[in-house]
This record gives C-alpha cells, structure tokens and sequence, in this order.
C-alpha cells in the first residue's frame, strides 16, 4: 500500500531496515484465515506509542469434535487408546508368533522355506500347517513358554515415548487335526519383555493383561474364530533406564512378546503389534489418533474410520501417515486395499511394501520398507509373517489441502481380514511470519541521515511463508519519546 501522509523526526537517526521472524513456535497465539499483507505507516515523532493491528489467515488450529466410524462389519467397536497434538508422529513394528512347518508330514511342508522368504506359489497360512516360533525370552526356562518372537522399536534419537499400546491376537477355531490353544482362558494375557529385562524376576514383571473391554472373541457359528487384545504399555516403554541403542539419527530397542494363545494347524495366524507416539521438538506437530477394536473385512460392505480433530495445510505437500494391525492378510491374495478419503477426493493408501491391490499381505513395515530385524536370519526373523500386518504408511497429498476430516476405508473382495488396530496421523501446519520495516523517503537534506524536523515515511510488511494461514495477528509499532505521528494508511 503506497505511503500517503508524512511524520517529522526530532531526535536520533533512524535505522532504516528492521526484520523480524515470527516463527512457527508462535502457533498457539494465532488464530484463523487471511492472507500475507502490507501497509504504510506515516508519523511525526512525539511521545505517543502506535498500535496497528491487521489480518492474516491460520489455518492451523484444531477443530473439536467425535470421530464416526459406519459400524457394517465392525465385531468390536474401535475406540481410541490415544488421541493428541503432540510435535513428534507415531511408528510401529510387531512380528507373528507363529511360521510354516517344515516337517515332512505336514502340508507343502516342502514349501515352506521358500514361503518363509515371501517366495515360491505357496505363500499363505492356509497353505501350511502352522507351529509356534519360539526363540530365547527373557532370561526364562523353555517350560515357562510356548511362543516368543522380538522385534526392534525404532524412533529418533532425541525423541521421548508418549504413548504405546501392546496388540496381539490369535486363533481359536480348533477343526479337525489342530492342536488346541495351550490355555484359551489366559487369552488375555501374555509376556512383554523390553530390551534385556529379566522376567524371571519375582513379581512376574513381563506379565501384560488387556482389561474386559480390550479383549474380543470372534464366533464364528459353533466355532470360535480369532481373537484380539490389547493393553497400555505406556509406563513401560517410557522408562528412563531402558537400553536404547542409538545409531545415527534413530535410537532402537528391542521389544519381545510371547505365549499368545492360539490353536496350531491349517490356516492359523497368531502375532503381535506395538503402535508408539513419540514426542521430540525436531519435528512438527502431528494430530494422532489410534483406534482399538475389531473390524472384520471382506465383500460384504466396507467400513468407514472417520478422523476429524485437524485441519490440513492450505499450501505445501500435505503429509499423512496410517497405521495398521491385521490378522488374517495373505501375501498370495491380490483382492484387499485401503482408500483414503475426504471431502474433495480419495487416493490409495499403499507403498512400495504395501500395494493398493494387496495391503493386508503379510509384513511388518515402516514407509515401504519390510523390517530390517526380518532378514533372515532366524525362526523368528523371516520377512514372511503368514496373516500378520504391523505397518505404518506415509503418504504425501492424499489428503487433500485445506479439509476438516478423513476418511480410511478398508476394503476387500474375494478375500477377508480383521483389523484390530488403527492408527492415523497428518502433519498440522503452522504459519511463518517475516515482518519487515523499511523507510521509504526522509525529507531532510541529507537522504541517509535524520535530523530534527525530518518528515519520514516508513513501512511495515507482514509476510506468511508457513504453510498454514493466520488470524488475530497484532503487530505494535513503539515510537520513541522524540517522535510524533502525522498520520497512518
């Protein structure tokens, strides 16, 4: 806006240039919408101080309201185990706790190695006879456990645990040649043992029990399907004396899970997941919701999770995340997806380990990558899980700019799975303000120096380089005692 009045100058000279950063620190004194803006300002200098106030737009706050989720399919309704803004996001990891046979009189027990390594025709759980994995647990004697597999935690070095809940889940359908659960009545329960902790210890310190409305059992007629189970392991995995290994920009931990009650047999599935938010001032804040509960997919209608506590950014890559605990994925089946929607689009919700025709497949990943503690190496370290999914999936611009909600809708044709967790997270944005205060003409006779009985025009700029738009912004402009105002446009 062009100067229009003129001010006069009675004392010091005036430094010419001032710029001030505004940045994103200062989100929580802001509001909503607008725009960048200039105007000018004209003064004659006296003992008066002028406050100027002006508009921009921020459309980083947070909207209050309840998530809606279509209940068609869902056996056990998915209820938040944690929802907040915290400037950080959430990861996950998890493993099976059970692997194909590979004895001879067991099916496509020839098979099996090469499934285990995701190859070969014969990739499911319902190709092959399945047994428990067990390795080493927790300073504990073989006979105090039947399963036990490990994976490893990973979050940023100068992050700090915020939440974390335990899930795992199991089959109870016991057909003809199964091997029954080992207790079905402590379904509910299972070990947890974190970094070198000793469960032997008195007390049972590894022992992990879901209350009454975390565990669900799927019937299914006059068999028993599977079940889940969740727990808040919050206080556990945030101790300050845990071993984390750090490496680089990451700290890892070592997270190990055993006797999950299952049945053993022909298409049996069996597995663990840990959904962690972390917190840590290196990055921007997120909106995290994770949901518990049971949701059974498969061509009878799809469900619909609606996420709604946020709005995304106006400008800039939009940047989303979703997270996934699932029992009963196959790796062989090309027939499942994940869309994600809102109110001016939809988009595929995939990665490289994770294709939209086939998302519930059998991986433990983070960002398209199957986890590196999956390499191989071990009974319990095969890339192949055989019907668990412990995923998290991070999109850019599926969700589209300046929208209140989401929708994450799983779907499944030819095929079935059951989702027991859900986890959503989208990057909230904050404005970036840069004022800038810049004098236009002095009308003393020298044009750099200013002297008493100068006029001086000078203006003051605001401009939002964040990616959110601001409100309620006020700048105040502080004359000194020797200035008076002459006018202001």
């Amino acid at each position: 806006m062009t100067p229009q009045n003129s001010a006069q100058f009675t004392g010091n000279p005036s430094e010419k240039h001032l710029k001030l950063h505004l940045g994103r620190s200062n989100l929580g004194l802001f509001g909503h919408r607008g725009c960048g803006q200039g105007f000018g300002v004209f003064m004659r200098f006296a003992k008066n101080s002028f406050l100027f106030t002006f508009t921009v737009a921020l459309l980083a706050g947070l909207l209050v309201s309840n998530s809606k989720t279509a209940q068609s399919t869902v056996l056990s309704r998915m209820s938040p185990a944690f929802e907040g803004l915290v400037s950080g996001n959430f990861v996950t990891t998890g493993n099976t706790a059970l692997t194909c046979s590979t004895s001879s009189k067991k099916r496509n027990a020839a098979s099996c190695t090469d499934a285990r390594s995701r190859t070969g025709s014969l990739l499911d759980n319902d190709d092959f006879s399945m047994v428990h994995v067990k390795e080493s647990f927790g300073s504990l004697s073989s006979s105090k456990y039947f399963n036990a597999t490990s994976a490893k935690l990973v979050i940023p070095a100068s992050a700090v645990v915020k939440h974390a809940t335990l899930f795992w889940s199991g089959s109870m359908r016991l057909d003809s040649g199964d091997t029954p659960a080992n207790d079905s009545s402590k379904k509910d329960q299972v070990l947890l043992s974190v970094g070198n902790e000793n469960c032997s210890l008195a007390g049972n310190p590894c022992l992990t029990t879901a209350i009454a409305s975390d565990l669900y059992q799927v019937d299914q007629g006059t068999k028993l399907g599977p079940y889940r189970a969740s727990a808040d392991v919050t206080t556990k995995l945030s101790s300050q004396t845990l071993p984390w290994s750090v490496s680089g920009p990451d700290k890892s931990l070592q997270l190990s899970v055993a006797n999950i009650q299952t049945t053993l047999g022909v298409n049996k599935s069996a597995g663990w997941s840990v959904m962690v938010v972390y917190e840590t001032a290196d990055e921007l804040p997120h909106y995290i919701k994770i949901l518990k509960g049971m949701a059974y997919e498969s061509s009878l209608k799809d469900d619909e999770f609606r996420f709604e506590d946020f709005e995304s950014a106006a400008s800039g890559d939009v940047l989303s995340e979703v997270g996934l605990f699932v029992l009963e994925g196959d790796l062989g089946s090309n027939r499942d997806s994940v869309s994600i929607s809102d109110a001016k689009g939809s988009a595929s919700v995939s990665d490289l380990a994770n294709p939209d025709n086939n998302i519930a497949n059998s991986t433990i990943s983070m960002n398209g990558e199957i986890s590196s503690y999956l390499d191989g190496t071990g009974i319990g370290k095969h890339p192949n899980t055989f019907g668990i999914d412990a995923d998290r999936i991070s999109l850019v611009n599926a969700i589209s700019k300046e929208v209140e909600y989401s929708d994450v809708i799983p779907s499944a044709y030819g095929d079935s799975y059951y989702i027991a967790g859900l986890a959503f997270a989208i990057e909230i944005t904050s404005p970036d303000l840069v004022l800038t205060k810049t004098v236009d003409s002095i009308t003393g006779a020298d044009p750099v120096l200013t002297e008493a009985g100068d006029t001086i025009v000078y203006t003051v700029e605001i401009e939002n380089v964040g990616q959110a738009n601001a409100t309620n912004v006020q700048v105040g402009d502080v004359l000194a005692d020797d200035l008076d105002i002459v006018s202001t446009t």
